[in-house]
């Protein structure tokens, strides 16, 4: 169920569903009851006092990103309150991660929610965040590639492998499978250019655009289909899922002109009676979408 015909609404909550802001759950079934299509949640496992990484909007970094619970145990909430709502991460950071307890924490988690989860993943901006991990940031592009692929095998694989540079393991089994076959769908999110497109296409299933105007988007997403028919991805075209700053009805009915199949809109902190009027307002400012 959608507010829109042919295009899924999305929110972004950037609160904790503690303390003052809404409860996630509660979130959850409002958005529901509207008609939302999904529910995302970012991710931060930790934020060192280092802070000489830039903030990507600019800034200090906001107090929202200091008091993310986890993703998953959120969005499990989340999908329990509900029966139709997705829920995902925008985004997880997957060399934040063991690959293996990841790869059982979303099968669990899409299995458990009857196929809804939507796996939204990034590079990571934080250099001190990502080194705590012992991950390399300089070499973070090649440790996701690795890490996604391993852990295709383990959702895919009833002996699953990987022999990597990055990541290893034995012959081994992961149960429970992920609901959706053969996974739950794949977004980088990321800027555009042909690196990045060479891993949209060589391991995910989509893209979320960053620092891609709308203006820009049609050619962004010309050339991302130029590289999805080179590497031979098949007919099936790639998901895409964008972020908008406002909710116009112009700009979601051109979006989804061009194939998008899901727009988000981030949600700020804030008490359920005020999140209740903003998703409202969402609602009223889309009305006209079809017009």
């Amino acid at each position: 169920m959608t507010l829109i015909d042919g295009i899924g609404i999305g929110v972004v909550h950037l609160g904790n569903g503690l303390g003052a802001s809404v409860p996630l759950g509660d979130l959850a079934v409002d958005l529901e009851e509207r008609g939302f299509e999904s529910l995302f949640l970012g991710e931060h496992t930790h934020i060192p006092d280092d802070r000489s990484s830039p903030f990507p909007p600019g800034g200090e970094i906001a107090d929202s990103h200091l008091r993310f619970v986890d993703p998953f145990v959120g969005l499990m909430l989340a999908a329990a309150r509900t029966e139709r709502l997705r829920v995902g991460t925008a985004v997880c950071v997957p060399v934040h991660h063991d690959p293996i307890v990841l790869a059982k924490t979303i099968a669990s988690l899409d299995a458990l929610s009857g196929g809804r989860f939507v796996f939204g993943v990034g590079l990571g901006w934080n250099a001190a965040e990502t080194a705590n991990h012992r991950a390399s940031f300089p070499e973070r592009r090649d440790e996701l590639r690795e890490r996604i692929e391993a852990m295709q095998r383990l959702w895919t694989d009833d002996s699953a492998s990987y022999d990597g540079r990055y990541v290893r393991f034995t012959p081994s089994l992961s149960l429970p499978r992920p609901a959706q076959q053969p996974h739950p769908p794949i977004l980088l999110g990321c800027a555009p250019g042909p690196k990045a497109f060479a891993e949209v296409v060589g391991w995910a299933d989509g893209w979320s655009p960053l620092k891609t105007s709308r203006r820009d988007l049609p050619a962004r997403l010309a050339e991302l289909d130029e590289a999805w028919d080179r590497a031979g991805r098949g007919p099936d075209r790639p998901r895409l899922q964008v972020p908008l700053r406002q909710p116009d009805a112009a700009a979601v009915a051109a979006v989804r002109a061009l194939g998008v199949e899901r727009v988000t809109f981030s949600m700020e902190p804030m008490d359920r009676d005020d999140a209740r009027r903003h998703l409202d307002a969402i609602v009223s400012a889309l009305r006209d979408v079809d017009g």
